[in-house]
């Protein structure tokens, strides 16, 4: 309902920032994502820079990264129909401690000398299997429990939270291996997880659902619902494929950072802490707006914006230019989280939220591991002394020709 409709019906109330604060159990909630999204930042950048201290295999760590996503896009279905059946709360405990175990696993392992490739990936694989159920978990909660004049704002909130990951997450991770390597970046990463176990008993209480149907039944309906709605199957493709970009580009800045600088460890957490910021700015101006009927427009322009600034790290001579780099693709992703969140909300029926986003967020995951399993090959062909300059390059075109696609055949609702 948009603020003119709620005047017309007399409703005189302002939604505010303040407002979306007092809602009872929205701080708990938000501290609950946020322990999830730290986590999870933290430990991508933790385990990135232990497979390359470790075993010294790039390759490696782009398996790694397939095996972080793979599976979630595999199981995301099958955890939509549980968050619209079964109490959110709970089952975002079940992936936050299932983290929380993994990670401990991995510390334990490495320490007796037992962790090889193989145990690695696999207990990688076996975390993500859980992951969608925090990551949908929290925003079906936020379209369930908020009234709909504050989800514009609670989107920029969610959008906050995320990009101060993006900027906390790999910093602290980047300045723990620097300061006592990579298993000890693991075990703050564990902790952070952790804490959000603890945190989320304070989120909002809903009651699971009366059951009509089988959970196999309810599965289907999720991808039913996906695939039946023309804007969102349409936003959810266009998504998919700027994934792509950041597959690459999320494991290429910390294999340059590591090879081409000194101190690589603490510039590969600078450089997404700095995209951090820019997102942090970009996504509150963002949600303070109204951005209904110009979510494509805006969702075009940060995908062109994110190709420019990947460019400019790429092309880069010193740390300060990439620097600059980083902050634009942060601060396009900043306004490209409210504007996708946005739409995805005006165009999902609240009841089916649930499968739909838990889907949605899956098969938009689904262009990272694409990215990152061509990482090896693109790195390859480059000849210069810059790491990743091809790879880069090539990712920023992608982004700017898929913004032309969506400025000039925008995602339209049936």
């Amino acid at each position: 309902m948009t603020q003119v409709e709620r005047a017309a019906q007399g409703e005189n109330r302002v939604p505010s920032y303040a407002m979306l604060l007092r809602h009872k159990g929205f701080l708990a909630l938000s501290a609950t994502t946020v322990c999830g999204r730290l986590g999870e930042f933290s430990t991508q950048t933790a385990l990135l820079l232990f497979v390359l201290e470790r075993f010294h295999a790039p390759g490696l760590a782009a398996s790694v990264m397939v095996c972080r996503l793979v599976p979630a896009v595999v199981v995301s279905p099958l955890v939509g129909a549980l968050l619209d059946r079964m109490a959110p709360r709970r089952l975002i405990r079940a992936d936050l401690a299932t983290a929380t175990a993994v990670l401990a696993l991995l510390v334990l392992l490495d320490a007796i000398g037992q962790l090889s490739p193989w145990v690695l990936l696999t207990a990688v694989a076996a975390g993500s299997c859980t992951s969608p159920l925090s990551v949908a978990g929290g925003r079906s909660l936020v379209v369930k429990v908020l009234p709909e004049d504050l989800w514009t704002r609670a989107n920029a909130v969610d959008s906050a939270t995320y990009v101060a990951a993006t900027l906390t997450g790999p910093l602290l991770s980047g300045a723990v291996v620097a300061a006592a390597g990579g298993r000890s970046a693991l075990v703050v990463a564990a902790v952070v997880y952790g804490l959000g176990v603890v945190i989320v008993r304070d989120a909002p209480v809903l009651e699971a659902p009366p059951v009509t149907r089988s959970l196999l039944a309810d599965t289907r309906l999720g991808l039913a619902t996906l695939i039946g709605n023309r804007a969102l199957r349409n936003l959810t493709v266009v998504v998919a494929l700027f994934n792509i970009t950041n597959g690459v580009y999320e494991l290429v800045v910390p294999i340059a950072a590591v090879r081409d600088y000194d101190n690589g460890a603490l510039w590969v957490g600078f450089f997404f802490a700095t995209a951090g910021v820019g997102g942090i700015v970009t996504g509150l101006v963002a949600g303070h707006r109204d951005l209904e009927g110009r979510e494509y427009r805006a969702i075009g322009a940060s995908v062109a914006a994110t190709g420019v600034g990947l460019a400019l790290f790429a092309l880069a001579g010193n740390p300060t230019t990439a620097c600059l780099g980083m902050l634009m693709v942060g601060a396009a992703g900043g306004i490209f989280d409210v504007a996708f969140l946005s739409a995805r909300q005006r165009f999902t029926d609240p009841s089916s939220y649930g499968r739909v986003v838990t889907v949605s967020s899956a098969i938009n995951l689904a262009g990272a591991p694409v990215g990152a399993a061509v990482v090896p090959v693109l790195l390859a062909l480059d000849g210069g002394d810059r790491t990743g300059t091809t790879a880069l390059i090539l990712a920023g075109t992608a982004s700017v020709l898929l913004a032309a696609v969506v400025w000039v055949f925008p995602p339209r609702q049936d």
